[in-house]
């Protein structure tokens, strides 16, 4: 009997890409796409890549000199996942973390020495806020850690994946999930060692993104009955909290939000994968959302490929995993696929 080669998998989980009907029909797919971290301009052209291609999960994120990248690789040897940091400038890339552990979207602290990670150990613990120290090369040491008894207890009943690390290098934002996953948004104080909610509601609320002078945080809030961008301000003492009005600046849905390194644009990705810029003056006017380019493909809200993409300082290009003209993998199709045990 033939044997399917290549399926992707993953590991902790040990879930693939097959299906079985009840008439004897099965499909599966075989290969993972490999893609490319291209740069992208305000039009949506490729000007140019990072890095070579490889089987990116999704998950980018730009130091905040713009000049390395930090990005979610798949395994095809194990089925999970790790993070490789590619130098822009060079395309020369490293490997950060090791199996057996799957890790996946980094963020760069400020200074850009750390990287914060969601560290899987094995299929029946979710992804757990941890640190690691560039400089070391260590391992990846977790929040929890450092953490009161009660509350690492909390954080062991839910995943904890980043989204930001605060300008001055205080805070850690992360969530609960993926897109319409999530149902909650925390924040890790590294300085008094603690984690509190900060978005904790009967609405879905993720996707933190601290303004360039830690003054406010934008996120995604399903309060309107859709998922929009929203922006307060943020107050870190005694106990981090959100301050003042809430202003609502996308329209029509919205999932994923950046800043510009110098706070006078927000972007943000709609719901039909379009990115859109917002204009933002002080204190606190913007803009009307303006369309840049729709990024090609399926809508990547809700996807579990956790799609991400990162701005340049100046806002003038974006990253983004992208296939390019590459096919996907074709699916096959196998009839009467249980006859073939008993030949």
């Amino acid at each position: 009997m033939q044997r399917a080669q290549n399926l992707v998998y993953y590991g902790p989980t040990l879930s693939t890409s097959f299906s079985v009907s009840a008439n004897g029909v099965l499909v599966y797919q075989a290969g993972y796409p490999k893609t490319g971290l291209n740069w992208c301009d305000r039009t949506g052209k490729v000007v140019g890549a990072a890095g070579r291609p490889a089987p990116y999960w999704g998950n980018v994120r730009l130091s905040r000199d713009g000049r390395r990248v930090a990005a979610t690789v798949w395994n095809p040897q194990t089925g999970g996942a790790g993070i490789w940091t590619v130098d822009v400038n060079r395309g020369e890339s490293r490997r950060m973390t090791y199996p057996p552990e799957v890790h996946r979207r980094a963020v760069w602290s400020p200074d850009g020495t750390r990287l914060a990670i969601g560290a899987s150990a094995d299929a029946h613990v979710g992804p757990r806020l941890a640190i690691m120290d560039l400089n070391t090369g260590g391992a990846p040491q977790a929040i929890a850690n450092s953490l009161p008894r009660d509350q690492a207890a909390k954080l062991a009943e839910f995943a904890n994946v980043p989204t930001d690390w605060s300008p001055d290098g205080r805070f850690i934002a992360f969530d609960d999930g993926i897109g319409h996953e999530v149902r909650k948004a925390l924040i890790a104080d590294l300085a008094s060692h603690t984690a509190t909610p900060l978005l904790d509601s009967k609405f879905p609320q993720w996707g933190i993104a601290f303004s360039p002078d830690g003054s406010r945080i934008a996120f995604v809030s399903t309060e309107s009955g859709r998922p929009e961008i929203n922006v307060q301000a943020f107050a870190p003492a005694p106990a981090p909290h959100l301050a003042g009005e809430r202003r609502q600046v996308s329209r029509d849905g919205a999932w994923q939000v950046r800043w510009r390194a110098d706070g006078r644009e927000l972007f943000y990705l709609g719901l039909d994968n379009v990115l859109y810029a917002v204009t933002v003056k002080p204190p606190l006017a913007f803009g009307d959302p303006q369309p840049l380019f729709r990024i090609a493909g399926a809508s990547q809200y809700g996807a579990s490929s956790d799609f991400q993409f990162d701005v340049a300082p100046d806002g003038q290009r974006f990253i983004m995993p992208t296939t390019g003209s590459a096919p996907p993998p074709p699916f096959t199709v196998v009839e009467n696929w249980l006859e073939k045990f008993h030949r």
